[in-house]
């Protein structure tokens, strides 16, 4: 099922697994929506912006241009919840904590610099990501550089 843009969703819509947004779309903090099917292309590279924090399901996919979770483009400002296998695009800024499952892919030059993230295993991470100081990696993630074998 393909939205493209334009499409106003009502309060409390649910997302069914495959669901494709092409275009420009932005999702109002004033409604709840579900996105926990699995599979979810979320954009074509045009802006797609969450006015709060969300929950999104297996497989999630943002890798087609950054996403808005706050007042700057590219920025995620709320605490979201990603289950395991979501892929980000290049340059996403990550200025709060979030909640992510294993195998999550994370493009190049990702911005983990203002707060400490949980990483889990098989997590990768592309060339140029950038993390707190204070970040620790768990057994089993695959930084640019090769997999970690021991927790660092």
């Amino acid at each position: 099922m393909e939205f493209k843009t334009g499409v106003d969703f009502r309060n409390g819509q649910v997302f069914p697994a495959g669901t494709f947004f092409s275009g420009a779309h932005t999702y109002p903090g004033t409604e709840v929506y579900t996105f926990t099917g699995n599979g979810i292309i979320f954009g074509d590279g045009s802006a797609i912006s969450f006015e709060s924090a969300g929950t999104f399901g297996k497989n999630a996919d943002f890798s087609a241009g950054v996403i808005k979770n706050g007042p700057d483009v590219g920025t995620i400002t709320g605490v979201n919840t990603y289950d395991e296998g979501t892929m980000f695009a290049p340059e996403q800024v990550f200025a709060a904590t979030q909640n992510f499952e294993k195998h999550t892919h994370f493009d190049g030059n990702t911005d983990f610099t203002a707060a400490v993230q949980t990483f889990r295993e098989g997590m990768t991470f592309a060339e140029g990501s950038v993390f707190n100081d204070a970040q620790v990696f768990p057994v089993g993630s695959i930084p640019s550089h090769g997999v970690v074998i021991n927790a660092v």
